[in-house]
């Protein structure tokens, strides 16, 4: 979260962490996720950054199984990262 936040802020630190990060999960084909992202800012920049998935509260708060699978449910779907 920390690093997001500071990246979006325009932390030249945060920026090279996330960076590095990124470049290092894709020359090991892997899938990143961007955890902690709770602003429309965080989620551009992590998208342009290269981030796989995207999670936080931007994107929903916390909720139990039961309300996750109503949501799924009533999106038919269409919801994405």
């Amino acid at each position: 979260r920390s690093f997001v936040q500071g990246a979006a802020q325009g932390s030249s630190e945060s920026l090279a962490i996330v960076r590095a990060v990124v470049a290092m999960a894709q020359s090991l084909e892997m899938k990143t996720t961007a955890e902690g992202v709770e602003t429309e800012d965080e989620a551009r920049l992590v998208r342009t950054m290269g981030c796989d998935r995207i999670q936080g509260f931007y994107f929903g708060r916390p909720m139990t199984s039961e309300d996750a699978q109503g949501l799924f449910r009533a999106s038919r779907g269409q919801l994405r990262a």
